[in-house]
């Protein structure tokens, strides 16, 4: 038997704006942290 919602739901769309910032501000941030996650110090490497 399916899963029925007690009362029906309403969809709500939300668009939103957001700063780019550039690639040098990016990079000073990557290497002030040593390139690994603020909170954790993780350090995820994709690829490989």
């Amino acid at each position: 038997m399916p899963f029925q919602f007690e009362q029906e739901r309403d969809c709500v769309g939300y668009f939103s704006s957001r700063i780019m910032r550039d690639r040098v501000f990016r990079r000073i941030v990557l290497r002030a942290y040593q390139e690994r996650c603020a909170v954790t110090g993780l350090k995820q490497i994709n690829g490989g």
